[in-house]
This record gives structure tokens, C-alpha cells and sequence, in this order.
């Protein structure tokens, strides 16, 4: 049974294009791109806090071979001396 063709003049595309926001209980929720947002700043929060730990162990090893280095210098090393 051959159909007639009617269009549709709902303008579903546009109100989903902008992502539309949903209301639920507790607020409106967030659409896809802002979802898509939230999670990558979240990413770059995460991945900024790990070069900050990094960079904040490799002040302490410095500071450590620093101090260790001065003291050996100022009380002497315990390895044996090549000169007599």
C-alpha cells in the first residue's frame, strides 16, 4: 500500500542540535557538549595535578642529592682517595 508523503514541519533538529536541556528533580542537566566540557577539564585538572606532583618530587630529589653532595664535600666521602 503505497503511502502519501507528508513533511514535517517539527523543528526537532534544532531544538536537539543546541542540546536542549533536560529538567530533572534535582536541576537542569547538562547537554551533551557541556558534559563533553565538564569532562575535559576534568581530564586537564587531573593531568595538571600530576605535573605538579611530579615537578614537586623532583624539587625534593634535588634538594636531597643537594644536601647529600654538600655533606659529603664538607665531612669528606667515604670512598677511598685515588691520591696519597
Amino acid at each position: 500500500m503505497v503511502q502519501p508523503r507528508f513533511r514535517i514541519h517539527a523543528p526537532f533538529a534544532r531544538a536537539n542540535d543546541g542540546g536542549a536541556r533536560i529538567k530533572q528533580e534535582n536541576g537542569w542537566a547538562m547537554t551533551e557538549k557541556e558534559e563533553r566540557l565538564a569532562r575535559d577539564r576534568a581530564e586537564i585538572a587531573a593531568r595538571v595535578a600530576s605535573f605538579r606532583e611530579t615537578q614537586q618530587k623532583f624539587e625534593r630529589e634535588r634538594e636531597e642529592y643537594y644536601e647529600t653532595t654538600l655533606t659529603n664535600a664538607l665531612n669528606g666521602t667515604s670512598r677511598p682517595s685515588f691520591w696519597r
